[in-house]
């Protein structure tokens, strides 16, 4: 066996203590403890979390694992982004007791599946950004791994108290810590099971070998699933010292590193040899500003003697630490063998063994070992040659200079594989040296004799080295057929079972080649000759990792074999590396390698860059030459990108060059992104862009960085603002990122050179301007309203029938309607003019006159809109308006705004409540700075369908054929396009109608609204009477009275005696008060007769549209077509706002039942419902649906009837499609899409596309509700005499409520301005319209405060539904804010503030607000100068199980919240943070202080918008 003088050469020291010390979990805790306000994760930007906010939030996540069951070696996948919350979600599954397993998003997932499949893992924790990815890695998996979303608001167990967490000192040393999968030879990745003890004793090594204390710096630098990061994020989570982590690409960018180091003082780092070259030269312009990094260690590949004497001459701080290198399988936890490289650098050793780690070098008793040179030629001998040997049973200790197989052995040892018995036991032997080697312990110390156990055990490496005469150990090579490509162990024949799975390949081999840079790479040979290379090369990189996937793939008529019948892999030549494939071409490649020039300066620039980082003569290669082929690799893609926009400042895509692999192709693609490029110093090689494209930039002329200014940086051409657009290039189909179509923008984006209209007024300015106008708009339509009254007086003149009136009503609502549509028209063209794009300030001139115009088409739309939606006069309207629009256009939306600047291509339909917004409005990125609005180019193109709640946004293009689905937004686009089965199952409508059938459809809706006038024949009936019992005068009829009030009209009255007295001025008096008396029952009577019309709707709809069935929509035609548009066009006519004051109550469940649905008991249906086909709705008993949710259970090409279970809540802004089914309990959040027959699972929890929680009976949703579990149907359903109580008491006072509202919106205004109509005159009476304006504004402002007040003063809390009076309220206030639409016509200007802030919100200076606020004004708080987009919303109360609850919303300084953003109660957004457009805020969230959210639910996105003013 040997001596033990022999033995002693192979040992590290003895340091017995480190089993002494605590477990990772248990030194976390001890520094939570010392250093609880220390920062412990600090992020790129600089913010940072301390130990105890880290342990406060791993605690809270710890306790939701445990209460799923996780427990010891009980796997958890962790799938993040790099990111803090990475490292907060490893303490998180130790304080559990568990294990967890690294999952990086940008692997394979195929392979991510196999890491949870293998590893058994019980729960999978995720962000929302990756909930995609994370649900289809699940799917299918034996175990069904629950997916949890870190920092979930709605999981009641992360502060549940009573669930409690192992105590950190009980966890044994032999628990799992981790699974860290690694390449298989079977094809099959394996799982590496690392016990406790084996990280205690590495960082134990690594603190006593480095030096390091809580005052150093770390780095977390690498991937996850590669595991040196463990030495260093545990070291800093034990030592109480800072761990920085960068975002997940900054260490590609070397620059970026560098200054990263200079920050934040990073003092210790690890680098792999590859990326340490690349890191020269920006570490060389640092100087002595990175003097603080000490330490650095390097491993994963062989470091060269070269690179050594460079790293310790670049960088100034060695001398206080120095230049490591450092080896180490996976299996052995992390590293093994340390060395100090020093000079003279004329050999880099592996280094000497780990203090309580035994390097042993073996070899075969019976044969000496091959040369080094021999197993370097011959890496695949071991299977691919006959003389094949059995195992050695006997096995020796080489001597000094005498090469052997590595075998290791110690406290770090692994416990093997996860469920695999057999290679575990093959790599994990008996230690023949086991006694020997130990036996200079003292066993009579614990510590030493606990030690001594751990050497009974070696594991075999199959690395080949050699021990020098100093002790330190060299590599040589490898035994068998693992190599590394950029630190990647790999097994070359799991990548040769991969290619052999390839579409058609019968045989495959893989063989490794070194190139000029002695870095290996892969070539493939698959036979037969007829492969389709190119699918075999997306096979491979659809399973394997980059830096596995073959460079070159060459196919063979047949391989070469051995005489034993293997695969001959020795005699397979080397391919040619710049050539295209053979047997087939990638899409980019020429067909062969001959060289060319570049065409363009971009093409040159992008060849210069890839030589450099290739090392390859710029000559040699083709513009059409595969990236992968001239030896590119994942890391060397990584520096090209970094380099490409360092040298043009363009913000392209990580996954560019995969996506266009020729110079050639990624040149287009850059300029096709951001413009023509061109060189402006051909010497220095500084160029710029002609122009930037809509979907990226706006500014015409963006330099590169060489010279590019802080302004430029700070423009709208900021690469944050770029990046929005990138992940809609799954415009190609592959759900990838991409780059977005592009305009050329024809006026400069800044407005400072737009003149003074486009800069910022005071804002007391632009506020006196915009009532200005509303003043100037309400004299107007003063004066069109007494031209209505002369009109009245010439119908008057007829002496016709009061039962005419409706008639005479048609034809004025007719001209009415053609007037409004005209004047908005008017209006627009000659305040606005053409708009361009451009940006300008908020509160300027031009907002101004926008808003103005804004206002106006609003206005008209308001009145119109249900009379032209979805015909082609709506479509004229937008067109006069400044539309483009193609042909055969359905168009169910008003919500269509700077219409100049709006392209839609033929065959497109835009459903109802879908926006398309030219403009976005931003906040200023400095204290009392003015934001912004941007206006740019949005084009939808042709077969295009755009869902409810979806949104396309200035600067970007949805392509062809796509099929925007609720919740998202054309910044962010789903897959696509589309085929036209997938648009008939989803577009609620056959074919636009004909022209004639239109405005047939028209004449009958004014017509039918016309009969509304019959609701003033009480009145005017009232009037005759009150005229005649007190001005004393008898009138025969109506027109006798308004033929005597015209004398009025024209100023009789103030004629004589200039309006103070005579007889005329007496009997106008009279005229007018009695009138204003008899007004006050026209709210009343009109509200009879809206509920006439409401009923009327049950015949109407058995009378168009029957029985829905899928043979009538696909057989129907056009008669089916008009009946279903006319109904529509009913039900959601002028009067649909009195179906609201019976909403939520067992009217309006029963009126349902009488339109066809479903309705099961005790149902809770709030308003603006949205349905037209109800025989096909069903709601089982106790189901709640919240406001604004959209029905549909028929489409062109689907019918079927959709289900909401028992007890199931419907949340606001939900889109249910035929054969949508909710299961019981489930819960649909705010902006969740219900595809054509998407089941919901029982008891789940879904939110937008991502799903909360999965089926199961568990936890209510609502922590703190009395039961603290789901209540059953039987437990929600009230007694019968209560529910009936409660529709009485409810019923009576929202009816009682809307009459007032409605009366008080109106009637003070109305009988002030008849005050002057009948006292002045028609003339004098403009002059006093804007006064009577402010008069009724200011009444019904304090009527709706104190209303507030009245109902509930402090909306806060928790609030049975049916079951209390504060319900019941809130339901009330939700209601009344409808009717007056939440004062839309004021959002924007400063009134809106004003409104809020009476309705008891807390609004800062200078807030703008185009979105608004739900009922609940009190809990709203919103800081100075923030920005509400469009659409988006506060919605502090929430609906489920049964309550409503209502919490506060918080809004920094200077926030902006996108267009169709939402923010859920008790979220907040500090000051300077963005939330993106059609985003959502989850519960309990809070977006960081300058930080950039999107999605739903909303996550991390790049850094804030920011505009140069």
């Amino acid at each position: 066996m040997g001596s033990d003088d022999s033995i002693a050469k192979f040992c590290g020291e003895w340091r017995p203590k480190y089993l002494q010390g605590p477990l990772i979990p248990a030194g976390f805790a001890a520094c939570v403890v010392t250093h609880p306000t220390a920062p412990c994760l600090v992020s790129e930007d600089g913010s940072s979390l301390s130990f105890g906010e880290v342990d406060a939030a791993a605690a809270a996540l710890a306790r939701r694992l445990v209460a799923r069951g996780v427990g010891k070696d009980k796997a958890v996948g962790i799938l993040f982004d790099r990111q803090p919350a990475v490292v907060v979600s490893m303490i998180a599954v130790h304080k559990a007791g568990s294990c967890y397993v690294p999952l990086d998003p940008g692997f394979p997932a195929d392979r991510l599946s196999i890491y949870l499949e293998d590893s058994e893992a019980l729960a999978l924790l995720t962000e929302p950004a990756q909930a995609q990815l994370a649900m289809s890695l699940v799917a299918g998996l034996p175990l069904s791994p629950e997916i949890i979303l870190y920092n979930d608001p709605t999981d009641p167990a992360s502060s549940d108290t009573s669930i409690s967490l192992p105590d950190p000192t009980t966890i044994s040393e032999d628990d799992l810590a981790y699974i860290m999968f690694t390449s298989g030879s079977t094809g099959r990745p394996k799982g590496v099971m690392i016990p406790h003890r084996g990280v205690r004793d590495l960082v134990a090594f690594n603190v006593e070998h480095f030096a390091l204390d809580s005052s150093d710096v770390f780095c977390l630098n690498s991937t996850v699933c590669f595991d040196s990061y463990v030495t260093y994020v545990f070291a800093a989570l034990t030592l109480g010292a800072k761990l920085v982590v960068p975002n997940p690409t900054a260490h590609l960018d070397p620059y970026g590193m560098a200054a990263l180091i200079a920050a934040h003082g990073i003092s210790c780092m690890e680098v792999v040899p590859a990326l340490a070259s690349e890191y020269l030269d920006a570490f060389r312009e640092a100087g002595e500003s990175i003097a603080c990094l000490r330490c650095m260690l390097t491993g994963g590949e062989a470091l060269t003697p070269k690179l050594a004497e460079e790293i310790c001459a670049t960088l100034p701080g060695l001398h206080r630490g120095g230049l490591f290198n450092s080896y180490g399988p996976t299996e052995v936890t992390v590293t093994t063998i340390t060395g100090h490289i020093q000079a003279p650098f004329d050999r880099i050793p592996l280094g000497r063994p780990d203090h309580n780690v035994h390097a042993y070098v073996v070899l075969p008793d019976t044969a000496p070992a091959g040369s080094n040179e021999e197993r370097e030629g011959e890496i695949s001998a071991a299977e691919e040659e006959e003389e094949e040997e059995a195992q050695p049973t006997r096995w020796r200790l080489a001597e000094v200079g005498e090469p052997g197989e590595l075998w290791l052995s110690g406290p770090r040892l692994a416990r093997g594989y996860r469920n695999r018995p057999e290679q575990t036991a093959a790599a994990y032997v008996p230690n023949p040296w086991w006694q020997a080697s130990t036996a200079a312990l003292d066993t009579s110390n614990p510590a030493a004799a606990a030690l001594r156990q751990h050497y009974m055990l070696a594991y075999r490496s199959s690395d080949l080295v050699v021990m020098g005469a100093d002790g330190q150990l060299e590599y040589l090579g490898r035994a068998d057929r693992q190599i590394k490509i950029n630190g990647v162990r790999m097994e070359v024949s799991e990548v040769e079972a991969v290619l052999a799975g390839a579409p058609g390949v019968t045989h495959a081999a893989v063989k490794p080649w070194k190139d000029a840079n002695g870095c290996y790479r892969l070539a493939g040979y698959v036979a037969p000759d007829s492969i389709d290379l190119a699918a075999a090369e997306a096979h491979c990189r659809a399973k394997l990792l980059p830096a596995m996937v073959p460079a070159k793939l060459v196919s063979l008529p047949v391989m070469p074999r051995l005489p034993n019948g293997k695969i001959d892999v020795k005699s397979l030549a080397e391919p040619q590396w710049g050539a295209a494939p053979a047997g087939g071409s990638d899409g980019d490649s020429s067909s062969g390698c001959e060289a060319s020039a570049p065409s363009t300066d971009m093409e040159d620039l992008l060849a210069d860059i890839w030589a450099g980082e290739l090392k390859v003569q710029k000559s040699s290669f083709s513009m059409k030459s595969n990236f992968f082929e001239l030896g590119g690799n994942s890391l060397r893609a990584g520096l090209i990108n970094s380099k490409i926009r360092r040298a043009t400042g363009a913000d392209i895509s990580g996954l560019l060059i995969y996506q266009h692999s020729t110079v050639t192709a990624m040149a287009a693609a850059i300029e096709s992104q951001c413009g023509k490029y061109a060189f402006t110093d051909v010497a220095s090689r500084q160029g710029s862009f002609s122009m930037i494209g809509a979907g990226s930039c706006y500014q015409n002329s963006f330099s590169t960085a060489a010279g590019r200014s802080a302004d430029s940086r700070n423009s709208l051409c900021d690469k944050d603002w770029a990046s929005m657009g990138q992940s809609a290039a799954a415009a190609a189909g592959g759900g990838g990122f991409g780059e977005l179509p592009c305009f050329k923008e024809e006026e400069d984006s800044g407005y400072g050179s737009q003149g003074f209209g486009s800069r910022a007024l005071p804002v007391w300015l632009a506020t006196a301007l915009q009532i200005g106008g509303l003043f100037l708009l309400g004299m107007l339509g003063y004066v069109i309203a007494c031209g209505f009254l002369e009109a009245v007086y010439l119908f008057a003149l007829r002496r016709p029938h009061i039962l005419l009136v409706p008639l005479y009503a048609f034809t004025l609502a007719t001209g009415g309607m053609f007037t409004l549509l005209a004047w908005s028209v008017a209006f627009k063209w000659a305040l606005l003019g053409r708009q361009k794009p451009g940006t300008h300030a908020i509160w300027s001139l031009y907002y101004v006159k926008w808003w103005l115009v804004r206002s106006t088409v609003k206005f008209s739309l308001s009145y119109i809109y249900v009379l032209v939606r979805r015909t082609p006069m709506f479509v004229w309207y937008l067109r006069a308006l400044g539309c483009k629009i193609g042909r055969n256009v359905a168009i169910d939306s008003p919500n269509i705004g700077d219409w100049d600047m709006v392209e839609i291509g033929d065959n497109t339909v835009i459903e109802a409540d879908s926006f398309i917004d030219g403009s976005s409005f931003h906040a200023a990125a400095e204290a009392g700075g003015r934001g912004t609005m941007v206006v740019g180019r949005v084009k939808i193109g042709k077969g295009v369908t755009m869902m409810p709640t979806s949104i396309a946004s200035h600067g970007t293009a949805v392509p062809d054929g796509f099929i925007m689905t609720p919740g998202t937004t054309s910044q962010r686009l789903p897959a696509g396009p589309s085929d036209a089965e997938a648009h008939a199952r989803v577009r609620s409508e056959h074919e636009v109608l004909p022209l004639w059938l239109c405005m047939a459809t028209v004449l009958l809706l004014v017509f039918v609204s016309s009969f509304a006038w019959l609701g003033i024949v009480p009145s005017i009936l009232i009037w005759l009477k009150f005229v005649e019992m007190f001005v004393g005068q008898h009138y025969d009829s109506w027109h006798d009275v308004i033929i005597a009030s015209r004398t009025c009209w024209i100023g009789g009255a103030y004629t004589e005696g200039l309006g103070s007295s005579g007889p005329i001025y007496d009997t106008c008096h009279k005229l007018w008060w009695t009138m204003a008396f008899s007004m006050l029952i026209a709210p009343g009577v009109a509200f009879v007769s809206s509920t006439i019309y409401m009923w009327s709707m049950i015949p109407l709809k058995w009378l168009l549209v029957p029985h829905t069935t899928e043979e009538k929509m696909k057989n129907g035609g056009l008669w089916l077509a008009w009946r279903r548009h006319l109904f529509k066009c009913l039900i959601a006519g002028p009067f649909q706002s009195i179906i609201w004051q019976f909403t939520s109550t067992e009217v309006y469940n029963a009126w349902l039942r009488a339109l066809g649905a479903k309705i099961g008991r005790q149902c809770w249906l709030s308003e603006m419902f949205r349905c037209s086909e109800f025989e096909l709705f069903q709601v089982e008993d106790t189901a709640s649906m919240c406001s604004m949710v959209t029905v549909i259970g028929a489409t062109s090409g689907r019918t079927a009837p959709v289900v909401l279970g028992e007890a199931c809540d419907v949340t606001n802004d939900c889109t249910l499609l035929p054969g949508t089914t909710v299961g019981k309990n489930a819960c649909l959040g705010v902006f969740t899409y219900g595809a054509p027959d998407q089941h919901f699972e029982d008891y789940s929890i879904t939110l937008g596309g991502f799903k909360l929680r999965a089926g199961g009976a568990g936890a209510d949703v609502e922590a703190g509700l009395a039961s603290g579990k789901f209540e059953s149907a039987a437990s929600r359903l009230l007694p019968r005499w209560q529910y009936a109580l409660y529709n009485v008491l409810y019923i009576a006072f929202s009816n009682t409520i809307f009459v007032t509202t409605t009366s008080m919106m109106s009637l003070p205004a109305a009988i002030l301005g008849f005050y002057v109509l009948f006292h002045h005159g028609y003339f004098l009476g403009a002059a006093w319209a804007p006064f009577f304006l402010v008069f009724g504004f200011s009444v019904f402002l304090a009527y709706l405060a104190g209303l507030k007040r009245l109902l509930m003063p402090n909306s806060a809390g928790m609030r049975p539904i049916f079951k209390s009076v504060g319900a019941a309220c809130w339901q009330l206030l939700c209601i009344n804010a409808h009717l007056y639409a939440d004062f839309n016509g004021f959002k924007g200007s400063l009134l809106y503030n004003w409104y809020l802030r009476a309705m008891g919100s807390t609004v800062g200076k200078d807030v703008f607000c185009l979105g608004g606020v739900v009922a609940e004004y009190d809990q709203v708080t919103i800081g100075d100068g923030t920005v509400i987009g469009d659409g988006a919303f506060l919605l502090t109360h929430t609906v489920e199980a049964r309550h409503v609850k209502v919490r506060p919303i918080t809004i920094g300084k200077q926030v902006t919240i996108g267009a169709l953003s939402a923010v859920l109660p008790d979220a907040a957004m500090e000051d300077y943070a963005t939330l993106r457009e059609m985003s959502l805020v989850m519960k309990g969230e809070t977006v960081p202080a300058g930080a950039t959210w999107q999605g739903v639910p909303a996550s991390p996105a790049m850094p804030s918008i920011k505009f140069a003013l």
